[in-house]
């Protein structure tokens, strides 16, 4: 089908595939930042959330006073985007935990690597809780990751409305020009035919261009 096509249609449908590779290209590149940055600005969120919380249990966790540790993590209840909170001593023998009033699933600890990890719509992230540059403890806090779902999807849908509207304008442009360049063509073509057959060598086509097409066609 594509054979017995006319130039401009040939020419036209490899403009479109190519754009439209071109387009799908970027638009995975912009999406794959975009979810990128905000994987990283949620991981630094959780980083100084948790290195703040480190800091002021280490004295608690080095004396193993669980329940100062404890109204440590009801208070930390109050940071954004936390699910459950977890401090074990070095042996990793829990000394407080804390949970939102309907999650009561925690991580094993020795299945998360320090720093984070992601799961289904859950981050986790560990952190060795530090005293005198020894290691005396672990904390785990988890977030909701129901926030980086919700703008991968406005990405999806952004992308998407680039790419459809760009497409189009990209068709609607091409279009245009393919009418403006086929025209004259068709009607020199016509002309050529006309003179061959009937001999009328005055014949010339009505249609007037000051550009290149013009000077053929005087």
């Amino acid at each position: 089908m594509i054979r017995r096509s006319s130039f401009f249609t040939k020419q036209f449908i490899t403009v479109l595939t190519v754009n439209f590779f071109s387009l799908c290209l970027v638009a995975v590149i912009l999406y794959t930042n975009f979810v990128d940055d905000y994987k990283n600005n949620l991981v630094a969120v959780l980083d100084n959330q948790s290195t703040l919380l480190a800091s002021a249990t280490s004295t608690s966790v080095l004396f193993s006073d669980t329940n100062t540790i404890q109204e440590l993590l009801v208070a930390a209840s109050k940071l954004p985007a936390v699910l459950t909170a977890t401090i074990v001593d070095a042996e990793e023998n829990l000394l407080a935990s804390y949970a939102m009033s309907d999650i009561n699933d925690f991580k094993a600890l020795t299945l998360l690597d320090e720093g984070a990890t992601f799961e289904q719509n859950v981050i986790y992230y560990r952190k060795a809780i530090m005293f005198e540059n020894d290691v005396i403890g672990h904390l785990v806090l988890s977030a909701s990751t129901k926030s980086l779902e919700e703008q991968q999807r406005n990405a999806t849908y952004v992308v998407l409305s680039v790419l459809v509207l760009s497409m189009l304008v990209t068709y609607i442009l091409h279009w245009r020009l393919q009418r403006m360049l086929s025209k004259p063509i068709q009607q020199l073509i016509a002309l050529v035919k006309f003179v061959g057959k009937n001999r009328e060598y005055s014949r010339r086509i009505p249609d007037q261009r000051s550009d290149e097409l013009g000077e053929l066609f005087k």
